[in-house]
Order: C-alpha cells, then structure tokens, then sequence
C-alpha cells in the first residue's frame, strides 16, 4: 500500500515455518525484487510431470534424479529438456555428459521453439553451443512445440514455418526438465486514490533511469526480473533481459539512490555494462 507505506508480505510453509503467516511492514524506502517464477503452468501436465530449474535446490534435485536414471539398465526413454536457452543447453549438456560418464546408454533430447538454440546469446557461444551438444549426443528439436506433459511422455508438435500445420508427437521421457522461461512474480498494489504503478505487457514495473518505479512517489525503486530497465538512459534503449549480471548492477544503483534520497544528495543513473556471457558447455568446455 503505497499511502500508507506499508508492504503485506506472507512467510510460505518451509522446514523451519510449518504454516504459512501474513505479516504488514511498514517502509520508508522500498526496494522491490522479487524476481521470477517458472512458466510451466502454462502448459497442461507441466507442473505435475516436469522438474524446473529455478535455485539451487532445484539443481539438486534434477543432479540427484539423473544419477538414479543413469543406475538403471532395464529402461532406455531419453531425459527431456524444454527450453533451449542459456539454462537448457548447461543442463543438457551436463545431463548428456553425466549419463555418459555412467556409462549409460540414455539420450539427452532439447526442446526448442525457435530454429535454433541459444538464440538470445552471442553468436559465438551459439556455435560453440551447437558443436557441444553435437558432439554429446544431444538430440536437438528445433521450431518444436509442448502441447502437453504427461507422465512418462511429453506431447510435441513440429511447426513448419512456412505454412502453419502442426505435426504431433508423443516423445517418450524417462525425465522431464522444464527450462523454458519464466514470468516475473508479480506486485499487487492497493491505493485508495487511485494510483497505480507502470508495469509492461509481461508485467514486469517499468522504471525510469534511476530504477525508481514509474508511478510512484519516488521512494520505490525495483531491479531484477520484476524491473522493465533499460540498458542505458533514453527511450530508444534496449530492454535489458533479466540475468543476474544486470540484476548485480542494478542493485549497485540502486543502493545509491536509496542513500541519495536520503542524504538529498545528486541520485545516478543506470547504464549497463556488458562484461561477457559465461556458458558451461561440459567439465571441460565453458
């Protein structure tokens, strides 16, 4: 509640918290980051048949169930990854190369509904991307589709891009891992006058070049999957995609202008330096 400064937060059930509990904080300054969930309940089956690969304990999980599959001998239905991004293809790769080193005759299939994969990344890594999982085995489905997970089978369709006919395909999995992008979690606001944040079609906030939230009042700035930023000030800037090279230098900014407000010193403005892209390709190949 933005009138009133005051943030509604709810304690999920953990280990430690039995119950989920609601609680009000109240705020002078706000910092919102409350990142991104998986889309995978998006598609019918996904959540009930599918592991995601959002924190660590998810990767060790997927680490742990690979192992299993890799110690069986009597099945041979190939792990399948949805998402052929920057996650997918380390994942692939590292499930292709652990069942390998088992000694395990089971494939690595990767889901992709673009022509290609990696197609957000630098061209370079694309190729080397390409020539790792080539060289693992990896079956790459490209303009291919998920229309369903059920348990033991993932249901694709092929898209030919010139007309729009669909070929179905049940694909037999022995594992499903579901690296196919994400949605920001999103931040109810309740205002009595009406007011509203800024957000975006994907529902992200849309900050201005401070990172302060279009909307507000000034004193609430978001960074991270949840901050609709641009690479550098001006209009024509890019979106900047939510990695957490951006998220760490967003978060320097925003610091400041936390501090600036108040000491009612001069605020900075956010521009994103590209420092590299880092992919794990293999033990050997990164």
């Amino acid at each position: 509640d933005p009138e009133r400064r005051i943030v509604g937060a709810r304690a999920v059930a953990s280990a430690r918290n039995e119950s989920p509990s609601e609680v009000n904080l109240a705020y002078d300054r706000l910092v919102i980051s409350s990142g991104a969930r998986s889309t995978k309940d998006r598609v019918p089956g996904a959540s009930e048949h599918a592991m995601s690969l959002m924190n660590m304990a998810d990767a060790l999980k997927i680490k742990a169930e690979l192992k299993r599959l890799a110690s069986l001998r009597s099945t041979s239905e190939p792990v399948v990854v949805v998402g052929a991004n920057h996650s997918g293809v380390e994942i692939a790769c590292t499930a292709a190369e652990l069942l390998r080193d088992a000694g395990s005759t089971r494939k690595v299939v990767i889901v992709s509904n673009t022509n290609d994969v990696l197609t957000t990344g630098a061209k370079p890594n694309r190729k080397n991307a390409r020539a790792a999982l080539a060289a693992l085995g990896v079956d790459v489905r490209a303009n291919t589709r998920v229309k369903r997970v059920e348990e033991g089978a993932v249901q694709i369709s092929l898209v030919n891009g010139s007309t729009e006919e669909e070929k179905e395909e049940a694909l037999r999995s022995s594992l499903v891992i579901w690296t196919a992008g994400t949605t920001p979690c999103s931040v109810r606001t309740v205002c009595d006058s009406g007011g509203t944040w800024m957000t975006n079609e994907r529902g992200q906030l849309v900050v201005d070049e401070e990172l302060a939230v279009k909307g507000g009042d000034g004193s609430i700035w978001a960074l991270g999957d949840i901050a609709a930023a641009r690479e550098r000030p001006g209009a024509d800037a890019q979106i900047l995609a939510g990695t957490a090279q951006v998220a760490m230098q967003q978060a320097s900014v925003v610091a400041k202008n936390v501090y600036a407000s108040v000491a009612a010193t001069k605020s900075t403005k956010f521009r994103y330096n590209n420092l590299g892209e880092m992919l794990y390709l293999g033990h050997a190949n990164a």
